[in-house]
């Protein structure tokens, strides 16, 4: 698999599609503050601006744990009080959020023998404005109930990259540098998801 190519697609009428799972963790462009203000007004702005990407991508690796999402947010706006003044002069702010949260929650997922996984749930929920009536819950295919729980069921980088990879279309490089391995080691990690996915297909089929 070569990078930027996406082989797998899961598609069905009543999930969100990759497009929209990313639109929920992106941010509008920030406008960096005056350097010579206060390192409080400076974390105080940015937590505004990039407060509910942050918490979004915490909830999904929480396993739609609302409790355990707020604690990693703040523990990553503590973290930048010890940085306010460069990651507001950087020109990617947005990349070092979505960095320091990843590994941050990776960190917590290790640390507190986190079984769980990055969940579909946690997508439903930010995607829909109510509840999910029965009739959309029974639109729901086996095929991917199975997907995501072949998924949940791998180590943290494993589930990391595939869901980076597949919801929110980052490109494998990027993921790589959001991880600390090459574009080669997450290729393979990748790999391993769906050739789990791809053998539990040809059981369910035999």
């Amino acid at each position: 698999m070569s990078p930027g190519t996406r082989t797998l697609q899961v598609v069905d009428g009543g999930q969100p599609s990759a497009k929209r799972v990313a639109g929920k963790l992106a941010a509008p462009r920030y406008v960096p503050c005056a350097s010579d203000r206060p390192v409080g007004e400076l974390v105080d702005a940015m937590y505004r601006h990039f407060h509910p990407m942050v918490f979004h991508l915490a909830l999904r690796y929480g396993q739609g744990n609302r409790a355990w999402a707020e604690d990693a947010t703040q523990e990553v706006f503590i973290r930048l009080f010890k940085h306010a003044r460069r990651v507001n002069e950087m020109e990617n702010v947005a990349g070092w959020f979505y960095r320091v949260t990843t590994n941050l929650c990776l960190n917590r997922l290790r640390r507190d023998k986190f079984l769980g996984s990055l969940p579909m749930r946690a997508f439903l929920e930010q995607s829909q404005p109510k509840p999910p009536s029965p009739e959309a819950l029974g639109l729901v295919r086996d095929d991917l109930r199975r997907v995501f729980e072949i998924v949940n069921h791998m180590p943290p980088k494993a589930r990391a990259c595939f869901y980076m990879y597949y919801c929110d279309g980052k490109r494998q490089a990027e993921i790589g540098e959001i991880i600390g391995h090459s574009v080669g080691y997450v290729c393979k990690l990748i790999q391993r998801v769906e050739a789990k996915i791809r053998a539990a297909e040809e059981q369910v089929d035999e």
